[in-house]
């Protein structure tokens, strides 16, 4: 006959189980941004984003013919132009 669970391993087992389901809600972050997202993340327009990919202000990824933004080089251009 095994011992009956104390309360110290149920809340234990309770606590693993919130901290699981918490995990699971969370939306993963996308790294590459379409242009109308980075449009959203600086608050600019997709016509503006596009500039700044031209003049070379923000690097482009092509993906299958998709232009994506990585989200670390956008965080950069912030942080370069914070006075």
């Amino acid at each position: 006959m095994s011992p009956a669970p104390n309360m110290e391993s149920i809340m234990v087992d309770i606590a693993r189980n919130v901290v699981r389901e918490e995990l699971e809600r969370q939306p993963v972050q996308a790294r590459l941004l379409t242009v109308p997202q980075v449009g959203v993340y600086l608050g600019r327009t997709s016509q503006a984003v596009r500039h700044l990919i031209r003049s070379g202000k923000i690097e482009r990824v092509r993906i299958d013919g998709r232009v994506m933004i990585d989200r670390r080089d956008l965080d950069n251009l912030i942080e370069e132009h914070k006075s």
